[in-house]
């Protein structure tokens, strides 16, 4: 029988500890990387559903990771622990090491380079850096009033940022400046995701909507309202 017609995972790996993160090689299609709230980092071989590797320099919760999407080795992590991590699959232990001033909620590569990539922070700031020199931040974008809780490029030289202030927010790294802030849904206590597919952007709101936005209108075009039972509040 079809286990998409059941609705069944096709398979199932046993985890040691509360997952934080997980997230796909874009190059290698068997294997999946995990975090968890004792601070691992696993990259796992789906086929066998087996740990292929565990990355435990991290000394507390990991909450987000990204593959790269030019170089298939390379991961970044960031965790609670103020540390933003490098790895590369073929090493034991993290190849490069940033000190932040606050938890990393969120972190992605710049789909178009090997080396950039982007934060987002507990202290409601966005930050971009450059592998080579992580000294200091090429870029700092502020504006949110609470933490930013995902990040995402639409483009090389665009990023969409949600903050738990109710808000996602564009940025341009060319004009390093914000381009546009998109209100409507409701976030003020939860991770509630983001999503992009080309110029369409998709996130939670915490009163039981999903709201999608064209990243060229503040306000929504889309408001889906699903409907909440007693029993699911409960279990929730």
């Amino acid at each position: 029988q079809d286990p998409l017609a059941t609705h069944s995972p096709v398979t199932e790996i046993l985890h040691r500890a509360k997952i934080s993160s997980i997230c796909y090689n874009p190059f290698v299609k068997l294997q999946i990387a995990s975090s968890d709230y004792d601070g691992s980092v696993i990259l796992w071989d789906t086929n066998m559903n087996l740990a292929a590797i565990t990355l435990q320099d991290h000394t507390k919760r990991v909450l987000c990771l990204d593959f790269n999407r030019l170089d298939p080795t390379r991961l970044i992590s960031g965790s609670d622990d103020l540390t933003v991590k490098l790895w590369s699959s073929n090493q034991p232990h993290a190849i490069a090491t940033l000190k932040t001033k606050a938890n990393t909620c969120s972190v992605k590569f710049n789909p178009e380079s090997q080396n950039h990539f982007i934060i987002g922070s507990a202290d409601h700031k966005l930050y971009y850096y450059d592998l080579r020199q992580l000294r200091e931040p090429l870029i700092t974008f502020s504006g949110h009033h609470s933490a930013v809780s995902y990040v995402a490029f639409t483009t090389r030289d665009e990023v969409i940022s949600a903050g738990i202030d109710s808000s996602l927010r564009l940025w341009n790294f060319n004009d390093q400046k914000l381009i546009r802030t998109f209100t409507g849904h409701v976030n003020e206590k939860s991770f509630v995701g983001l999503s992009i597919n080309d110029d369409l952007i998709a996130t939670g709101s915490e009163n039981d909507s999903l709201f999608i936005y064209n990243k060229s209108l503040s306000k929504n075009i889309i408001n889906q309202k699903f409907t909440t039972t007693t029993n699911d509040r409960l279990t929730n």
